[in-house]
């Protein structure tokens, strides 16, 4: 499981609040993220944040290559799942 710190520069850049300074933060990110996104239970958000965050894909591609709804709908499904386990990493540190 990632630690709080990783999930919120994770959630920053999902949202669009940061953007990667340097190479090897990005590298670090690449590496978290993939972490983070092999543990995903949920075929289709796995599937998700890995053809966003990883190949680069738009949410545009991404809603189209689901055959659902529009970008607007995947990017909150996808950012829910990610506020859903930063809370439920504070409750486990609690």
């Amino acid at each position: 499981m990632l630690s709080r710190q990783s999930l919120e520069r994770l959630f920053k850049l999902v949202t669009g609040a940061a953007e990667p300074e340097y190479m090897s933060e990005r590298d670090e990110l690449r590496a978290a993220a993939m972490e983070y996104i092999d543990a995903i239970d949920d075929a289709n958000i796995r599937y998700a944040f890995y053809e966003r965050y990883i190949n680069g894909c738009t949410w545009d591609s991404i809603a189209d290559k689901f055959g659902c709804g529009t970008a607007d709908a995947v990017r909150k499904r996808c950012k829910r799942y990610i506020l859903m386990t930063l809370t439920k990493s504070e409750v486990s540190n609690e």
